[in-house]
């Protein structure tokens, strides 16, 4: 297989849902993860771990993933700081695709009145503004970089489908290019993995 069409997108699971669509929401994700982890040998993770990097590099070298997905909601002060120079970070570090998927971000709506009780019924101006959930501003800018770290294809923070198409050669020509994951120092340092980790005081 030399490539593979990717689409990221930040909605596709309230659309199915909203669809009345679960139990075709379900097998398709059963198959997606089919697809990503036996075929793709990719991974997801949540987007607080794009900050660590030893998550990434357990995936790409102990797993030989090719893939990471990160589904993230970073902020309007995270965001522009942090967000492309984190995926493009685990990217050369795992010498992998990395793929993320953001929120949109949504403009702040209205506060609605709560409905009075019916002892209150009179009492209309009484009603306090409330919001049901409380607003989140997010960064939104879903993205696909390459594993030299390319941004290869993003949108802004307005509802919209990113749509890339891999090419698993990539990774393989910059594994064997700069081929970092044979030329580890493991007398200085090695990677671990599980909670028994020699040292770990919290296993």
């Amino acid at each position: 297989m030399e490539g593979v069409g990717v689409v990221v997108t930040a909605s596709w699971v309230e659309l199915a849902l909203a669809s009345g669509t679960l139990l075709l929401f379900r097998f398709l994700r059963l198959l997606f993860y089919y697809l990503l982890v036996l075929i793709l040998r990719g991974r997801h993770a949540p987007s607080y771990d794009i900050r660590f990097p030893e998550y990434a590099l357990l995936l790409t070298q102990k797993h030989q993933c090719k893939i990471l997905i990160y589904p993230g909601a970073f902020n309007l002060t995270t965001g522009p700081a942090h967000w492309e120079l984190l995926q493009r970070a685990r990217a050369v570090d795992g010498q992998c695709y990395v793929l993320t998927a953001s929120p949109a971000r949504m403009p702040i709506p209205p506060p609605s009145s709560t409905a009075p009780d019916d002892d209150d019924a009179d009492n209309d101006d009484d009603a306090v503004p409330t919001m049901k959930y409380p607003h989140y501003s997010a960064w939104g800018h879903s993205s696909v970089i390459s594993p030299w770290g390319e941004v290869i294809a993003t949108c802004d923070e307005n509802p919209e489908i990113v749509m890339a198409d891999l090419d698993m050669n990539k990774v393989t020509e910059m594994r064997m290019a700069i081929p970092t994951m044979v030329q580890k120092r493991h007398d200085l340092y090695r990677l671990v993995e599980g909670r028994n980790a020699p040292g770990d005081d919290n296993a």
